[in-house]
């Protein structure tokens, strides 16, 4: 049994494939807020959505952004915790795991639905693009939810057990 965590020990195999889908997610989180968020800020479409007497205003783009903000942040904070985690081989990476793929479907799913209610976002089928992302967060957490539950790479890795001395 040694030999078999001792061979499972490391980040390797689908442990490799979830460690280079939390830097993508990373990397991806900040080129969003680069070239999403600072210049809705910057170039007058904050103002535009956000107050009243704007043509383009809804009551919700301001709920709709800020959250999506705020969420966007508070999981890319997440994977870099996950990632540090995961390089480490902390106990508490596979907990950390699941609470950020967890997170992740919650974050989509509740900017989908707030942000289906803005009528310009439903008319232009923006609202695809949150749902795809909606869909792809929940088939993530559907693989690697167990994953990190079941696998014995996991628990080899993870729980210091291959690290005891003979």
């Amino acid at each position: 049994m040694n030999e078999e965590s001792n061979e499972l020990d490391g980040l390797w195999g689908w442990l490799l494939l979830f460690t280079g889908w939390v830097v993508l997610k990373i990397i991806g989180i900040g080129f969003l807020i680069a070239s999403s968020f600072l210049p809705l800020f910057r170039d007058g479409t904050w103002q535009a959505l956000t107050r009243p007497d704007s043509p383009a205003y809804h009551p919700l783009w301001e709920r709709v952004l800020l959250f999506e903000l705020a969420g966007n942040i508070a999981i890319g904070a997440m994977a870099m915790v996950t990632l540090a985690l995961l390089v480490v081989r902390s106990s508490y990476a596979p907990k950390s795991a699941i609470a950020l793929l967890v997170g992740n479907v919650a974050v989509a799913a509740v900017s989908y639905f707030i942000a289906g209610q803005i009528p310009s976002l439903t008319d232009r089928g923006t609202d695809y693009e949150s749902l795809a992302v909606l869909v792809r967060s929940t088939l993530a957490m559907l693989v690697w939810v167990p994953y990190f539950v079941m696998s014995k790479r996991v628990k080899a890795t993870f729980t210091g057990s291959a690290f005891v001395a003979e």
